[in-house]
């Protein structure tokens, strides 16, 4: 196990070196976790650093709309967080969205260039439990489907030897119009309740 927790680390610190890509800001790289994580939450990409503690889905970032959901789930904050491994599809703080609302999505390169670091990271933690948050995480594992169809419902992925259980959730922003919707609403306490079930389930 150690030797697994040691290449875990540095893999991180091979992605805090990385210039892979020219990032338009200093940072952050934002990921946090640990081997023996058996949740795995993948979101979009970093945000803003918001404070001294640069945590994933920080203060800001949709955080308490993200941990709210959560705590219908039976987590609290602190215990998600030590069970889980958070990351996103690209490690770099995309900048501000041209369009003035929240981030800039990351674009086809800077996806490109991330991915081989999330293969690895997966290959590294293989959650039992996977949870993307966004439309682009989603269909990275689910390919191209509408919110409406992949949350609030429970798929199975296949790896390279192993599979895990993926529950998708909308991103948490304020600038998401969609989270607005009683409808989408519905289907997020619907997730929120699958999410319940399996952490009795499977032990989580």
């Amino acid at each position: 196990m150690q030797v697994k927790q040691d290449s875990v680390e540095r893999l991180q610190a091979e992605i805090r070196t990385c210039s892979r890509c020219p990032c338009p800001d200093d940072g952050p790289h934002r990921f946090a976790g640990k081997t023996g994580n058996r949740i795995m939450l993948i979101g979009q990409a970093p945000a803003k650093p918001f404070g001294p503690e640069g945590k994933p889905f920080g203060k800001g970032n949709g955080h308490t709309r993200l941990f709210d959901w959560l705590m219908r789930a039976g987590f609290s904050e602190e215990e998600f967080r030590d069970k889980t491994y958070m990351t996103s599809l690209t490690k770099c703080y995309p900048g501000p969205s041209p369009g003035g609302k929240g981030d800039r999505r990351p674009g086809k390169d800077e996806l490109a260039a991330c991915s081989s670091y999330l293969d690895r990271e997966l290959d590294l933690i293989r959650p039992v439990l996977l949870i993307p948050v966004g439309q682009m995480a989603i269909s990275i594992f689910l390919g191209k489907i509408k919110l409406s169809d992949a949350v609030g419902q429970k798929f199975v992925c296949e790896f390279d030897g192993w599979k895990s259980t993926v529950v998708p959730l909308p991103h948490p922003s304020g600038a998401s119009l969609w989270n607005n919707l009683p409808e989408s609403r519905a289907l997020v306490a619907k997730a929120s309740d699958l999410l319940m079930d399996l952490k009795i389930e499977l032990g989580l």
